[in-house]
């Protein structure tokens, strides 16, 4: 079954298809949202998790979570890059031959396809914008199979904290959330789909490091582009019971460049 026929987990619920775009400010939970979102997809089709910065804990919050909502962790493939050369050319090989039961595709960050050292040259972005976004759109529109883009984000002064070349990513994402984290001491982050309908709900990492969802609450006016500061509201409880203990999943982790992804 294909994820797109699924009529069941987060991202059916929340109405996510094509390209997910997910941003925010440094811990405010994407990778560990997306992580959730593929241990789901999991369950039912193939994932490649496309690592671009080495930050292999992913691996730890995949297990996690697949444990937890029943995934399977050998339809999941981590693959670690090392250059934004490398990653660039990852995404378009798999692009280029997508496996039939590919579910779901996760790149975090896309903007670990671009040299982050060389912003200030005319050209720098290009591969973004003209390569790695419409190639990854394509494939999820003729496949029809979604991909979640997660992005840094950097200060720009009077636009605030906006994700790296958010203008490009904005023009070929389905949907565009924004984690915001709560106010000291609130564990969770709201989920906020910019440009559409607002308050989606908060996410927080649970004791056994799965991810929880409340849905709900109010959100700021459709079309604003909201604060990633602003603090949480509550809503409606959407929680995944625990069916097993963190950790005890074997990831199939593969195509880690040369870096040792196992688990």
């Amino acid at each position: 079954m294909r994820a797109h026929e699924v009529r069941s987990g987060l991202m059916h619920r929340l109405g996510l298809r094509g390209i997910v775009h997910v941003w925010g400010l440094s811990g405010a939970g994407k990778t560990v949202f997306a992580s959730r979102l593929a241990a789901e997809a999991s369950s039912h089709s193939c994932v490649h998790w496309f690592c671009t910065d080495l930050k292999t804990s992913v691996v730890t919050h995949l297990r996690r979570n697949v444990c937890v909502l029943g995934g399977v962790a050998s339809n999941i493939t981590v693959e670690v890059t090392r250059s934004p050369d490398e990653a660039r050319r990852a995404v378009l090989t798999l692009c280029s031959a997508p496996p039939a039961d590919l579910g779901l595709v996760v790149v975090d960050p896309v903007t670990r396809v671009l040299d982050m050292s060389f912003q200030d040259d005319i050209m720098w972005g290009r591969e973004l914008f003209e390569e790695v976004l419409p190639t990854l759109a394509a494939m999820s529109r003729t496949r029809r199979v979604p991909v979640i883009l997660t992005s840094e984000c950097r200060y720009l002064g009077a636009e605030g904290t906006v994700p790296v070349c958010y203008a490009a990513i904005r023009r070929w994402a389905d949907h565009d959330l924004l984690l915001r984290r709560g106010p000291a001491g609130d564990p969770a982050s709201e989920v906020v789909e910019v440009g559409g309908r607002g308050l989606l709900g908060r996410m927080w990492v649970r004791a056994d490091g799965a991810v929880e969802f409340e849905s709900g609450g109010r959100g700021p006016e459709a079309g604003g582009r909201p604060s990633p500061d602003r603090g949480p509201t509550a809503g409606a409880v959407v929680s995944a019971a625990a069916t097993g203990r963190p950790g005890t999943s074997a990831m199939g982790v593969s195509r880690c460049s040369e870096d040792s992804c196992s688990v």
